[in-house]
């Protein structure tokens, strides 16, 4: 379980996106093709846009214990630098995911409230839940060995 915290910064763009209408939502799938014969993919980024025409990026740290939020996410940048290094046998690759079956149903809705777990130093940056309206409730947390894990959450 993860004793950092998330940053002041963090925590107004969570705010932020209260009573903001979701538009569309997109996963991004960190492939690693080194092994053909067993493709791995963690997701590493989850992002909303809203009808706004604004957006937030839900990202995974390199060593898989911390989440954090941002405005942008660098995917060119972060392909390149991928490319350089692994010789195009790493890559990050973007999936619209507003029609699948765990996503669909929060389009359209309204983010009523982010809930975060906390303790004496602020609030943990290892997972997040997300209220939207007509009672729609998704959680994002994070595995060591499976990345960005995104469920429905039920109270």
């Amino acid at each position: 379980m993860s004793t950092s915290t998330f940053s002041n910064n963090e925590l107004q763009l969570f705010k932020s996106i209260e009573g903001k209408i979701v538009d569309k939502v997109f996963i991004y799938f960190w492939v690693n093709n080194f092994n053909v014969n067993d493709k791995l993919e963690l997701i590493v980024n989850f992002e909303m846009l809203f009808t706004d025409q604004s957006h937030i990026h839900i990202n995974l740290n390199e060593e898989c214990t911390e989440i954090s939020i941002t405005k942008t996410f660098e995917l060119e940048a972060q392909n390149k630098e991928l490319e350089l290094e692994f010789q195009s046998k790493i890559k990050i690759v973007p999936i619209n995911a507003s029609q699948t079956k765990m996503w669909q149903d929060v389009i359209g809705k309204k983010v009523e409230q982010v809930l975060l777990s906390s303790n004496e130093t602020g609030y943990l940056n290892d997972a997040c839940i997300i209220h939207f309206s007509e009672n729609e409730h998704r959680t994002i947390g994070l595995s060591p060995l499976d990345g960005l894990i995104l469920d429905y959450y039920e109270e």
